[in-house]
């Protein structure tokens, strides 16, 4: 009985190591990616134009709306590519296949 609950330990402690290997890896834990996200958030929301400022037209728009259109579609594109370059399946990392849904 001792046997199986040494057994059972160590197969926990490879599991908690797997575990806390993955959570490092994600991507909420490098700054870059949040320093990145707060500098697009920043010119995204239009808080430091002055206040009655429209500026020159940029397709029909005020300059503020048209750098806040851009820095959301920044956003877009930046979420897309840590979701797609930094986010790792164990599938993708040579682990086991992912399972198909009912089996």
């Amino acid at each position: 009985m001792n046997a199986v609950s040494d057994a059972d330990r160590a197969a926990a402690e490879r599991l908690e190591a797997l575990v806390d290997e993955e959570v490092a890896a994600e991507p909420r834990r490098r700054g870059r990616v949040w320093l990145v996200y707060a500098a697009l958030y920043a010119v995204a929301i239009p808080w430091y134009w002055p206040t009655g400022y429209r500026g020159p037209l940029v397709a029909g728009l005020p300059l503020w709306v048209a750098v806040s259109l851009l820095a959301v579609a920044a956003l877009a594109l930046w979420t897309a590519r840590v979701l797609t370059s930094s986010w790792r399946d164990r599938s993708e990392a040579g682990g086991e296949a992912p399972r198909e849904a009912g089996s």
